[in-house]
């Protein structure tokens, strides 16, 4: 199936919500962002800061699909608040988490289809 990348991470410099970014024009990571973002947005019941495609390095130069999330604002009182919360973080974690089983069996439905015929 190949190797993948998830970059977990907490956001500043002014915002709040959640977000995730994959490199432009890749197509194997937007289907994967489109996954995991809904699976985060839908547990976290965070602001959604939509889905997003940027040149950032760790993305670029990954050499394979990559995804880079962005949980919320530390410098957000708000968002700062909720990184207090057990609860919120299991909820966070969680999100990653059938996220990424989504992406495995579409992966894994991806990977039979290609031996079939």
């Amino acid at each position: 199936m190949g190797s993948r990348l998830l970059s977990i991470h907490i956001n500043a410099g002014g915002g709040a919500g959640y977000e995730d970014f994959a490199y432009p024009n890749s197509s194997k990571s937007i289907v994967y962002q489109n996954m995991i973002h809904s699976e985060i947005v839908k547990q976290s019941d965070m602001k959604d800061c939509r889905k997003k495609q940027e040149n950032l390095h760790v993305l670029r130069k990954s050499n394979m699909p990559a995804i880079l999330t962005e949980c919320g604002f530390i410098d957000n009182k708000g968002d700062a608040a909720k990184f207090k919360d057990d609860e919120f973080i299991e909820k966070l974690a969680v999100g990653h988490v059938n996220g990424l089983v989504k992406a495995f069996i579409w992966m894994k439905k991806e990977s039979s289809n290609k031996n079939c015929c």
